[in-house]
């Protein structure tokens, strides 16, 4: 009985230590790689530039592009070759730009467009917008009780646009004149898109 039981605690304590023993190299296994960070100095939970798409193929390849690869940076981790092999096989699964490479409004963002929204609850305040049919994108907070805020993006004749963010005195916070045609379009998506909040008080 004396020898069964202590076979027992022999093979306890064996179980215990190789248990313990396995924990503790996971552990230490595990530890570098969440703190690991990318080419950016930023870890990966931190990576936000793909959190625009659902998941899947294509946001896996989206990270190794512009993240793991910095395929979008001066410095490349990658060569060209493969940084290409990637881009193409991401545009299989999704046909629109990898989001590090697709062009932004230079003037303003959503977060210009929220702050408009904002400064137009205000008393005796006017959010007013322009859009289609007309060439002119705008949102435009004005009234008695605020200064003018406005984000606008114009087309000035065939070959002449500009873009700009104009705060309270009237003159350009930010002006661009002749954004590129995919710029000036970045700057004319976001308009809409904060429009079709049903946030205007007068306009589209």
């Amino acid at each position: 009985m004396l020898r069964r039981w202590s076979n027992r605690c022999r093979r306890s304590g064996w179980m215990w230590m190789l248990t313990a023993g396995a924990t503790l190299g996971l552990a230490f296994a595990v530890a570098p790689v969440t703190q690991a960070k990318m080419p950016d100095g930023e870890t990966p939970a931190e990576e936000t530039v793909c959190d625009s798409l659902d998941g899947g193929t294509a946001w896996g390849l989206c990270n190794a592009y512009c993240e793991a690869m910095d395929c979008d940076s001066d410095d490349p981790r990658a060569s060209d070759q493969a940084c290409q092999r990637v881009l193409d096989n991401f545009m299989v699964h999704d046909p629109g730009p990898i989001p590090c490479e697709a062009p932004v409004c230079p003037c303003f963002d959503e977060t210009d467009l929220d702050d408009i929204v904002a400064r137009c609850e205000a008393p005796n305040s006017i959010l007013s917008c322009s859009g289609p049919p007309s060439a002119d994108y705008s949102l435009r907070c004005s009234g008695s009780g605020v200064a003018s805020f406005v984000a606008v993006t114009r087309s000035l004749g065939p070959t002449e646009r500009s873009c700009a963010l104009v705060d309270d005195d009237g003159d350009p916070s930010i002006f661009v004149f002749n954004p590129t045609i995919d710029e000036r379009h970045a700057c004319m998506e976001l308009l809409e898109a904060k429009q079709s909040e049903g946030v205007c008080d007068e306009g589209p």
